[in-house]
C-alpha cells in the first residue's frame, strides 16, 4: 500500500499547485487584460461561485460512485478544457480574458470535485493509526503548493497567456496520469443511497451538513470566522493588482515574489504552532491569528512604500496559516468520521461563501468608492465582527468535550515548574 499512498500524496501535491496558480493568476490576468479593478472582481466571482455550487455536488456524486473513477473523470474534463482553452487563446487572441475566466470556471469546478473526492481517497488509502501524520503530510503538502504557485505565476504573468494555460493544463494531464494508476474500489461496493432523485438528495445532503454545522456551536463559530477571513483574503486577491500596478508602479509578475515572500514566512512559522496551541489553547490562537489579519488588512491602503505593503500582506498570510491550523484541528475533533464527507462540503461551502460576494463588491466600487475607503471599511468591520465572534466562543470551546483534551495538555504543561 505504500506506492498507492506515495502516488496519492504526488496526487493531491499535483491538484493543489494546478488549482493555487488558477486562484492566483485569474484575478492577474484579467487585471493585466483589461486594466480594470471592475474585471478582477468580475473574474473572482465568476471563479469562486461555480466552485461553491460543486462543492456538494461533489459529495453527492463521490458517495455513489468509485471515488477513483470519479477523480478520473474530473481531471478529464479538466484536461480537455484546458487544451480547448490554450486552442481558443491561439485562435482567438482578442478574446483571451473571456476564455481564461471560462477556462478557471471549468477547471474550478473539477477542482472542487477532486477535493472532495481527495478527502475520501484519504480513508481508504491512508490506515486510522497512522492518519494524524498524514494529515500533517497532507497540511504540508497543500502549504507548499500556497508557496510554490505564487513563484510560478509570477514567472507565468510576464509571458504570454497561451503559456499559463498550457502549463497548468500539463499539470491536469500529470494528475490524471495518477489518478490512472490508483486502485479501484471494490467493484462489490454499492452505494449508501439510490442514483436516483439526484436533486433532492443534493439538497439533503447540503442540508445534513448545514445541520451538522448547527448542531455543532464550536464548529459554527469557527466556520463563521473563518468566512470572514476569507473575506479579507478574496478582497486582497482582488485589489492586490490594483494597489501594485497603481500605487506602487510595479508590474503584476512583482506579485509573485510578494506572495512567494509571504508564503516562506508563512511555512516558517507552521513548527511553532504545536508549541503555540499547546502553550496558549486553541481559541488563543485563532482570536490572535484572526484579529491581527483584520488589523493589517485594515492598513493595507494606508502603506506608503511597497515593501510596507508587502510586508502587512506576509503578516496576514502568516495569520491565515495559523488559523488554517485551528480550522483542521477543530473539524476533524468535532465531527463524526460519518458525517465527515457531507460535512465538510459543507464547511468549504460556507468558508468561501464572502469570496465571489467581495468580488462584487471590489467591481462595483471600482471608480466610484477609492480603495483607499473600500478597504479599511471592510477592515474595521471585520475586526469588530471577529473581536466579538472569539468573545463568543470562548464558553463554547469550555463546553466541548471533544476539544478538553488539548486543554487539558495545555494546562497540565503549564503546570510543570
Amino acid at each position: 500500500m505504500r506506492g498507492p499512498r506515495s502516488r496519492y500524496y504526488a496526487l493531491r501535491a499535483i491538484g493543489w499547485l494546478a488549482d493555487q496558480l488558477l486562484l492566483f493568476l485569474v484575478p492577474v490576468l484579467a487585471f493585466k487584460l483589461t486594466g480594470s479593478l471592475a474585471w478582477s472582481g468580475i473574474a473572482l466571482t465568476a471563479q469562486w461561485a461555480p466552485r461553491l455550487i460543486a462543492l456538494p455536488v461533489g459529495g453527492l456524486l463521490a458517495d455513489r460512485f468509485d471515488v477513483t473513477a470519479f477523480y478520473v473523470v474530473n481531471d478529464l474534463v479538466r484536461c480537455m478544457a484546458g487544451l480547448a482553452g490554450v486552442l481558443a487563446i491561439i485562435l482567438f487572441p482578442d478574446e483571451a480574458g473571456a476564455t481564461v475566466i471560462v477556462f478557471s470556471v471549468v477547471a474550478g469546478v473539477c477542482c472542487e470535485q477532486t477535493l472532495v473526492a481527495g478527502e475520501k481517497l484519504a480513508g481508504r488509502l491512508i490506515p486510522p493509526e497512522i492518519m494524524p501524520g498524514a494529515q500533517s503530510l497532507l497540511g504540508s503538502l497543500e502549504q507548499g503548493a500556497l508557496l510554490l504557485a505564487p513563484a510560478i505565476g509570477g514567472g507565468l504573468v510576464l509571458l504570454d497567456t497561451v503559456w499559463t494555460a498550457l502549463v497548468i493544463t500539463m499539470l491536469f494531464f500529470v494528475s490524471l496520469a495518477i489518478a490512472f494508476s490508483l486502485p479501484e474500489g471494490r467493484r462489490t461496493e454499492k452505494p449508501d443511497r439510490p442514483i436516483s432523485g439526484s436533486l433532492s438528495s443534493l439538497a439533503g445532503e447540503l442540508a445534513t451538513g448545514l445541520r451538522t454545522i448547527g448542531r455543532i456551536p464550536v464548529l459554527l463559530g469557527i466556520v463563521v470566522a473563518t468566512m470572514l477571513v476569507n473575506l479579507l483574503l478574496g478582497a486582497i486577491q482582488t485589489a492586490a493588482p490594483d494597489l501594485v500596478v497603481r500605487s506602487y508602479g510595479h508590474s503584476e509578475g512583482v506579485l509573485g515574489t510578494m506572495y512567494t515572500v509571504a508564503g516562506i514566512a508563512a511555512m516558517a512559522a507552521m513548527p511553532a504552532m504545536n508549541r503555540l496551541i499547546r502553550r496558549f489553547g486553541l481559541l488563543a490562537v485563532a482570536a490572535a491569528a484572526s484579529l491581527t489579519q483584520a488589523v493589517v488588512f485594515t492598513l493595507l491602503t494606508s502603506a506608503s512604500l511597497f515593501w510596507v505593503f508587502a510586508g502587512l500582506v506576509a503578516v496576514f498570510m502568516i495569520g491565515d496559516s495559523m488559523f488554517t491550523v485551528v480550522i483542521r484541528i477543530v473539524r476533524i475533533t468535532v465531527v463524526r468520521p460519518d458525517e465527515f464527507g457531507r460535512t465538510v462540503a459543507a464547511i468549504h461551502m460556507l468558508n468561501f461563501a464572502p469570496v465571489p460576494l467581495v468580488g462584487l463588491i471590489l467591481a462595483a466600487a471600482d471608480g466610484r468608492v477609492p480603495l483607499g475607503i473600500v478597504i479599511p471599511t471592510i477592515g474595521l468591520v471585520t475586526l469588530v465582527s471577529l473581536a466579538l465572534l472569539m468573545r463568543r466562543l470562548r464558553p463554547l470551546v469550555a463546553a466541548c468535550p471533544d476539544l478538553h483534551p488539548l486543554e487539558e495538555k495545555r494546562k497540565a504543561r503549564a503546570l510543570v515548574p
